[in-house]
């Protein structure tokens, strides 16, 4: 894709349907509607569209970013059952942090589920709002690494 498409090229590859199913799916959060009243900070539009976006599509797919994460480490099983619960979040964030496969996995999950006027905002702040998603989604799966855990010793068994 051309890296200079405008609005109205962009909304020709994008359905409203589909742009409108994915806007159904996502999960109503709460502090979203508390961000709105806080928009005219100096980075607006970056948190509006963290609030707005990138929770939410992390919120509904947090099984498949769970899944992804505990298949990752499954090349890392032994040493991480053995681990404490603090270095089994260190690992899962470093990786995310770290792995090209993994981050691009994750970056895919949440970019794929992006309306037409979300992906115009990702495409000018690509750089920043890739940090943003793996920010969120490192803390997402450290809070969550018992889950993860559990995945991995299910798969022992």
């Amino acid at each position: 894709m051309n890296a200079n498409m405008n609005s109205s090229s962009i909304n020709t590859l994008y359905s409203s349907e589909r742009d409108a199913a994915l806007l159904a799916l996502r999960p109503h959060i709460a502090a979203v509607d508390a961000e709105k009243v806080r928009s005219n900070a100096p980075n607006a539009p970056a948190e509006a569209f963290l609030h707005q976006t990138l929770r939410p599509v992390l919120k509904l797919h947090n099984a498949v970013l769970l899944d992804v994460c505990a298949m990752y480490c499954m090349a890392h099983r032994s040493a991480l059952l053995q681990a404490s619960r603090a270095q089994q979040q260190t690992f899962v964030q470093s990786a995310l942090k770290r792995d090209a496969a993994l981050r691009n996995t994750v970056i895919g999950i949440v970019v794929g589920n992006f309306t037409a006027e979300e992906m115009l905002i990702y495409r000018a702040h690509r750089s920043e709002l890739n940090k943003r998603i793996i920010e969120l989604a490192a803390k997402r799966v450290a809070d969550q690494i018992i889950i993860v855990i559990d995945h991995l010793q299910s798969s022992t068994a």
